[in-house]
């Protein structure tokens, strides 16, 4: 054998492995189920104020982030609501990958019928509050896909879903049906600003074709994570974890302009 076939063959078994790394990964790497026993919530909804340990405790029980939980401790239906939450997020899911087109495929949970069901129930949202899922993957890479809420009195998401379409409005709702999930917000940013956001949006990312190999400061074509990113950074907000010239979901949640929301699917220890 030939020195250039030897380093031909050597190159085959490096992506040979890298390959079978990558779908490793994929596995195991598909759903996070919570590992603490379920337990009664009550005597610490209940209190007039909570502890940095109550906090972590109904993050660990519900997927209910600090910021939400003291907005949703303002309204009436927060007891019910909670534990509305709680119930979801123990419940068994039986997750199952499907096809999304000839080489991406997605997540979702299904019944025992086969028929796909919704996995969890999305917390109030806001304008600009943006959504993110790692329950997508093409070939071997888990890239997940990211969204921005652009209308919260209709629950309407912005996104750019995949190749050979436009970025386009879709009903929030059906994110519901993704297995993992984190809803992300800016951090000191207000809700004038946050619903401003949500109307350049609108006007200026609606319609743009989707290109995966978007740079960063592309204003012709966008991609999922691209989209929030171009949104945000008109307004002189940097959404992106790594300053990369690439952003991708995974980017958006490691990133310390954000704070989370709400987590399904997730582990709350780690960003992605």
């Amino acid at each position: 054998m030939t020195n250039k076939l030897k380093l031909i063959s050597i190159g085959a078994i490096i992506l040979a492995i890298i390959y079978s790394l990558l779908g490793y990964i994929v596995r195991i790497n598909m759903f996070y189920y919570p590992i603490y026993e379920k337990i009664d919530l009550m005597p610490i909804l209940t209190k007039v104020a909570y502890t940095d340990s109550d906090y972590l405790t109904i993050l660990q029980q519900t997927g209910i982030n600090i910021p939400l939980v003291n907005e949703l401790k303002k309204t009436d239906t927060f007891i019910e609501d909670m534990l509305r939450f709680q119930q979801n997020y123990y419940k068994p899911l039986n997750v199952q990958t499907l096809a999304m087109n000839a080489i991406t495929s997605w997540e979702k949970a299904l019944d025992e019928d086969g028929k796909v069901v919704p996995a969890f129930e999305i917390a109030p949202y806001k304008n600009g509050y943006i959504f993110l899922t790692k329950s997508t993957f093409t070939v071997n890479y888990r890239h997940g896909h990211a969204g921005l809420i652009v209308d919260d009195v209709h629950g309407k998401i912005l996104e750019s879903s995949e190749p050979f379409t436009d970025s386009s409005l879709f009903d929030a709702k059906y994110w519901e049906y993704f297995p993992t999930f984190k809803m992300m917000r800016p951090i000191g940013v207000s809700q004038d600003v946050l619903d401003e956001i949500a109307k350049y949006a609108i006007t200026e990312l609606t319609g743009k074709p989707y290109n995966l190999l978007n740079l960063k400061f592309t204003t012709a074509s966008t991609q999922c994570a691209l989209l929030p990113w171009q949104a945000f950074k008109a307004f002189d907000i940097d959404i992106d974890g790594d300053n990369g010239m690439i952003i991708t979901p995974a980017d958006i949640a490691k990133s310390n302009s954000l704070e989370v929301m709400q987590i399904f699917g997730f582990d709350y220890k780690r960003v992605w």
